[in-house]
């Protein structure tokens, strides 16, 4: 069975890195996996990159359209948006590869148009890395109008005309698409059931897995290693983009800047990811700015020396920071609505806060240091029997070959 991923890219953003641990994971089982993607950056095994020149510019072109179309919409700021209405070409070179499966995963930035799958010859499976599949433009959305009802025909007169026309265009092509659905959270999968463009459609719970590269190292011998003193606590938040309004790591430093019992000479916050302006705390917390990490090695050192891993996003289909870091033994502080809420058990492996409460949350984060500190044998022991990465790749393949 020849089994074809078509993501935007092979690394960059969380469904770059779950769609390449899956290809990796699917190749070293023996299976014929094949990574077709727009941006290619690494040197792994069958990984093809999507476009010829005269493919590429054209799209270069469409893309900057796309953004420009896009700019003139004034709503939703803190998520990405895609069209995908423009003919890119894409649908050829993917029936040329005469795959049995398509598993389309992050397609959005004018990747391939809403038409062009429709027209996609080979059995359809779609994971669910965003909301954009089931919503109308927005890849995350908090708008229940925008995902359960056909709001084209409620509330035409509030629409821009790329809204009605992108919405127009789904219920056109995906509405009836024979296509079988995956997601990775609970929560993921609650909102496709009650979506009106895949309400109906086949839908299955796979868990986000782990790289092959991952090692395990103890939080004391990370510590060791970075030079960290064992008289503090580390707080970590994790980002693409650490000034991404989603992501709400002001409000959580806010917070903590507020706890009675997080202070400058007690606390320290680490930060990981792209930033253009620095967050500085009321109480003189030391704020470490760690910048975007390429290597996993460098990764992983960081997080297995911290305390605590904080997720305070507005909305998060699945956190892969939540897994790795609950994979080294850190626990996880997360709104109790986020899609990576699903890994923890609350005050067993982290907290689980009051949706949106940053009260609860930089609470739940002194809690976390004075409670579970101690525990990340334990936590790491749980998340061992919870994922099993043989046990992912065999619900996947019996799903697809269904």
């Amino acid at each position: 069975m020849k089994i074809l991923h078509v993501n935007f890219s092979d690394n960059e953003g969380g469904a770059a890195i779950a769609v390449k641990r899956l290809h990796d994971s699917l190749l070293k089982k023996g299976y014929d996996s094949n990574l077709l993607v727009h941006s290619k950056n690494t040197l792994g095994k069958k990984i093809y990159n999507s476009e010829s020149n005269y493919i590429l510019i054209k799209n270069l072109f469409y893309q900057s359209l796309e953004r420009k179309l896009i700019s003139t919409i004034k709503k939703n700021s803190f998520s990405s948006k895609s069209l995908n209405i423009f003919p890119t070409g894409l649908v050829k070179k993917i029936n040329n590869f005469n795959a049995d499966i398509v598993n389309l995963h992050w397609i959005g930035n004018s990747m391939i148009s809403i038409r062009e799958i429709s027209k996609i010859k080979a059995k359809l499976i779609w994971t669910m890395h965003s909301m954009w599949p089931f919503n109308c433009i927005d890849h995350l959305s908090e708008n229940d109008e925008h995902i359960n009802s056909n709001f084209l025909s409620e509330n035409s007169t509030k629409l821009h005309f790329l809204e009605k026309y992108v919405w127009w265009q789904k219920i056109k092509y995906l509405k009836n698409l024979n296509i079988k659905i995956i997601c990775s959270s609970k929560w993921m999968m609650d909102e496709v059931q009650r979506s009106y463009l895949f309400r109906n459609k086949k839908t299955k719970l796979i868990p986000l897995m782990l790289g092959d590269n991952m090692f395990k190292l103890d939080n004391s011998s990370s510590k060791k290693i970075l030079n960290f003193n064992e008289d503090k606590y580390r707080i970590c938040c994790i980002a693409e983009n650490i000034d991404n309004s989603n992501k709400r790591i002001a409000e959580l430093i806010y917070s903590i800047d507020k706890n009675e019992f997080l202070n400058a000479s007690n606390t320290e916050i680490i930060l990981i990811g792209n930033y253009k302006n620095k967050i500085i705390s009321k109480k003189n917390i030391k704020i470490e700015y760690i910048g975007k990490l390429s290597d996993e090695i460098s990764k992983q050192i960081i997080i297995s020396s911290m305390d605590v891993v904080c997720l305070s996003s507005r909305i998060e289909t699945f956190g892969q920071v939540a897994l790795e870091a609950l994979s080294m033994g850190i626990p996880c502080v997360i709104f109790e609505n986020l899609g990576s809420s699903d890994l923890i058990n609350h005050k067993e492996n982290g907290y689980l806060a009051k949706k949106n409460n940053f009260i609860d949350f930089s609470n739940g984060v002194y809690w976390t240091l004075t409670n579970l500190s101690l525990k990340k044998k334990e936590i790491l022991d749980n998340f061992n029997l919870q994922f099993d990465k043989n046990k992912i790749i065999e619900d996947y393949m019996c799903f697809i070959k269904s």
